[in-house]
């Protein structure tokens, strides 16, 4: 029964300090200086070089990166290597019967 009669001392004690508050004291503008500290303008940062990029124009060259990579890799997939392989040979003249190592190496 002592711990019941304890805690009602302490409840009572707690609510005595809590009325035992001083009020403090502000400064009449302390609210308009602080308003005034927190919307006032900002300088602005020098602005860089890409200042015209903005991220509408980023998005734009993105897409038209992404498009222009796809279509070429399309491309390279459909094409025949070997095809393309025998007419460079041909164009640069690197045929296996005309080269000049081959008859050499004979």
């Amino acid at each position: 029964m002592n711990t019941r009669k304890d805690m009602t001392d302490k409840v009572e004690e707690l609510l005595e300090s809590a009325g035992n508050t001083n009020e403090v004291k502000v400064s009449p503008f302390f609210k308009d200086q602080t308003l005034d500290r927190m919307f006032a303008a900002k300088e602005e940062l020098p602005s860089s070089g890409f200042s015209w990029f903005t991220p509408k124009l980023q998005w734009a060259a993105l897409a038209i990166i992404f498009l222009a990579n796809s279509y070429v890799l399309y491309n390279a997939n459909q094409s025949n290597y070997n095809e393309k392989l025998d007419q460079f040979a041909e164009t640069y003249q690197l045929n296996n019967s005309n080269d000049g190592m081959s008859s050499f190496l004979k």
